[in-house]
């Protein structure tokens, strides 16, 4: 065995990059919104990926990772190599988590499992994604559309 892929930092400088309001941030505490809770978790796991999927887009393969604060990311896989491609948040961020659950608007927050169905198994044609999410107790469902422009 030999390891051929580390992401290093990626996930982590991503995710403050691309959603710095609710970056390392928690879903713990009902009556805070999740900008308050922003860096609560940072001390103890960074972004916490706990799931992932694997699939072909057109002739392409991904690599989909699924974090506890509910950030996805996408990586094209070319050889041993994995070239990050896109991450997408669901939910809104201007209430509070229990009004958020509430009004179905809290996403993704803690993503325990993943899958991917092709467009030859799909129903519609088009490659997806679902994941499942702790925090909520539901399932949601993600088009893959294209590999440059995935979510």
């Amino acid at each position: 065995m030999a390891h051929v892929i580390d992401s290093g930092d990626e996930l982590e400088r991503r995710a403050s990059q691309l959603y710095p309001n609710t970056f390392n941030g928690d879903c713990s505490n009902g009556n805070q919104s999740p900008t308050q809770q922003v860096e609560e978790r940072s001390p103890y796991m960074g972004p916490e990926p706990g799931a992932r999927a694997l699939g072909v887009v057109g002739t392409t393969p991904v690599l989909i990772v699924g974090s506890r604060n509910g950030v996805i990311y996408v990586f094209k896989m070319r050889g041993v190599s994995a070239d990050f491609e896109s991450a997408h948040r669901e939910g809104s961020t201007n209430d509070i988590w229990n009004n958020l659950y509430a009004i179905e608007a809290a996403g993704d927050q803690i993503i325990s499992d993943m899958g991917f169905v092709g467009a030859g198994n799909s129903p519609s044609g088009t490659p997806f994604v679902y994941v499942i999410v702790q925090a909520t107790g539901s399932l949601s469902v993600y088009n893959v559309v294209d590999v440059p422009d995935i979510f």
